[in-house]
């Protein structure tokens, strides 16, 4: 199933919400921006949760392979590609070390793909159509991700 459309997903005022949310949130009462304040607060969480979802449903648009079917299971999908982020992935790469320095790396994005399969198997709502498809969510998801993290923090 192919993503939806922008306009049958998220509303024109949603759209225009969206960058101005984000810039709300990441400055502080100076007007400038608060990157030292957000830091390890609730605040930056949030902030780092809008940004995660909004690059998983512009990745997800991007490829036929990906599907997110509403801004809920967007939002729900961001949640748990971050916990399993924060919590399973460093488990992973410490009990793949040996494999990981054998392959000079490579083997992450292995794990990463992995772990998208596994979060498209938590939510109902988020469809992989397979592995190499998983790997090419998590390798533009991190340069999407990326981008829209810098471009806030500017």
């Amino acid at each position: 199933m192919l993503p939806l459309p922008i306009s049958e997903t998220f509303s024109y005022e949603f759209l225009q919400a969206v960058p101005a949310t984000i810039l709300y949130l990441s400055t502080g009462s100076t007007g400038k921006p608060a990157n030292l304040i957000l830091k390890g607060s609730s605040m930056h969480l949030l902030v780092s949760w809008i940004i995660l979802t909004f690059a998983v449903y512009v990745t997800a648009y991007i490829l036929p392979g990906v599907s997110v079917t509403g801004v809920f299971p967007t939002v729900v999908t961001a949640m748990f590609i971050g916990i399993v982020n924060t919590f399973l992935r460093p488990v992973l790469l410490i009990l793949t070390l040996p494999v990981n320095i054998l392959t000079l790396g490579l083997f992450t994005f292995v794990i990463n793909a992995l772990l998208v399969l596994l979060v498209a198997a938590m939510v109902p709502d988020f469809h992989v159509d397979g592995f190499w498809w998983a790997m090419a969510f998590s390798i533009i998801l991190s340069i999407v991700n990326g981008f829209l993290s810098s471009v806030v923090r500017q």
